[in-house]
């Protein structure tokens, strides 16, 4: 099993590459979604309650 890293071994640079994927995957996701089929809509949203989640764990307010 992986072991998580301490919070204080997290750079900002961690947290930015982090959120470049997630920007990333957001385009990915989006346009492998954008036929709006009820699967791909639902796909959509879960994507974009992950995304929300872990935003708020890894970006302060602007």
């Amino acid at each position: 099993m992986k072991e998580f890293r301490n919070t204080d071994e997290i750079t900002k640079e961690d947290l930015e590459k982090m959120y470049n994927a997630i920007v990333k995957f957001d385009n990915y996701i989006s346009s492998a979604t954008r036929k709006p089929t009820d699967e791909n809509i639902g796909l959509y949203e879960h994507w974009i309650d992950c995304r929300y989640d872990i935003e708020n764990l890894i970006v302060t307010e602007r």
